[in-house]
């Protein structure tokens, strides 16, 4: 059973969902989802290595480095060998990826604004303050339970 700040968050993750899908489709953006999320990543954390950005989005590396190579292409980033000597590629938005991860999300905002007009001020003003608070979300702060069950193919 979920206490209430488990369900206000859920209703939020939920209603954010459905209100960025909703008004996406909506304006016929075609654009995947999992650009969208690469990009957004890269331009909030910074240069990553592939194998970090693969476990980032939960990407299998080959689709990866196909949407990696594409927007490589594209000018939208750029790879390094790792200067620590792995050998690894080090991942990061060209000036242009990070215009362009910020004109989509403001883009976004001026396309969701009107599905909320009916707002009043006061609500804004709550939504600010919401989304200061959430914006302190502290990903080192979680837990990984361990495993219940060996590891191994999960159920479709």
């Amino acid at each position: 059973m979920r206490d209430a700040r488990e369900e206000a968050l859920a209703q939020l993750v939920t209603a954010v969902h459905r209100m960025i899908r909703v008004t996406v489709a909506t304006h016929g953006d075609r654009t995947a989802s999992s650009t969208r999320q690469l990009l957004a990543t890269l331009h909030s954390e910074g240069e990553m290595s592939m194998r970090e950005l693969s476990a980032a989005l939960r990407i299998a590396a080959p689709a990866l480095a196909h949407s990696v190579a594409m927007l490589e292409d594209r000018g939208l980033l750029t790879r390094r060998l790792d200067p620590s000597g792995s050998r690894a590629d080090m991942i990061m938005l060209t000036d242009a990826g990070n215009d362009e991860a910020e004109a989509w999300h403001a883009q976004l905002s001026a396309m969701i604004l009107p599905g909320l007009a009916h707002l009043s001020d006061d609500d804004w003003e709550v939504v600010a303050g919401a989304a200061a608070r959430i914006a302190s979300f502290d990903g080192g702060a979680l837990t990984v339970p361990p495993p219940s069950e060996p590891p191994g193919p999960r159920p479709v």
